[in-house]
């Protein structure tokens, strides 16, 4: 359950990657910024699609032929790259690009192969996310507005536990996993750190509100294993008893009369 909705924050984030540099604009308002976001956005996934559909099976059919690791690594790359470029070069984030190029090449029939060849570039990779996240955490910030910082921390994750769990209960989840379901969600997703500094680079949010919003984003998720591990001891307290009495009561033969 906890995964469904972490990729639908995934596809969720789009819209937002596509809007953000329109809004930083100098003309119109939000009726014209969303007017012209839907413009590009619509001919950047019309290409793409176009490219996805027609070219890029029949391009990886070539490659795959050389039998060389290097060629399928470089037409992995060329593609996210040339992508990125794409959306970038129509005013979207190069971001949205890469998205989207991923979203491409896990429908070919390489994918396989494709998650093989990447997976060294992506520990990297996330190992360096990480590592810039790290420098995110302002100390001397958390300090001189630790009041400040606690609140914002503990209010999100609040919030979005109290809203996850009664979204899983309406979803017919029992209660010990609704209520361990909304605690693994309540962190602010690393997509924060993307929208953050894409707002900034554009001028839409001061250095001071980001340094503060980022460094309460990576608090929240240095937060989770300690959520997801207390989520799961009260699930076992609040389902266990109940799940304990249903096997039971399976279990049980039927009198003979």
């Amino acid at each position: 359950s906890s995964f469904g909705v972490l990729l639908l924050q995934d596809l969720a984030v789009v819209p937002l990657l596509v809007i953000t540099p329109i809004l930083a604009g100098s003309g119109g308002g939000l009726g014209a910024a969303l007017s012209s976001a839907g413009v590009q956005a619509s001919i950047a996934l019309g290409t793409i699609a176009l490219v996805g559909k027609f070219l890029l099976k029949p391009f990886f059919d070539t490659v795959a032929k050389a039998e060389s690791q290097e060629p399928f690594v470089g037409a992995i790359l060329f593609t996210v790259l040339g992508m990125s470029f794409l959306t970038a070069g129509l005013g979207l984030s190069n971001t949205l690009g890469a998205f989207l190029a991923g979203v491409l090449l896990s429908e070919t029939k390489y994918r396989h192969e494709i998650e093989k060849e990447i997976a060294p570039f992506r520990g990297i990779l996330v190992g360096l996310f990480f590592f810039t996240v790290g420098f995110e955490i302002d100390l001397q910030l958390i300090l001189s507005k630790a009041g400040l910082i606690s609140s914002i921390v503990l209010g999100l994750m609040t919030m979005k536990t109290i809203i996850a769990t009664s979204l899983a209960l309406a979803f017919g989840l029992s209660k010990g996993t609704s209520q361990r379901v909304g605690l693994i969600l309540s962190q602010g997703g690393e997509f924060a750190f993307v929208a953050f500094r894409l707002a900034r680079s554009y001028g839409i949010l001061s250095d001071e509100i980001t340094k503060l919003m980022l460094t309460c984003v990576s608090l929240t998720m240095a937060l989770t294993p300690f959520a997801e591990e207390f989520g799961s001891k009260m699930a076992q307290k609040i389902d266990g008893p109940a799940k304990i009495e249903a096997k039971k009561g399976k279990k049980e033969p039927k009198k003979k009369r």
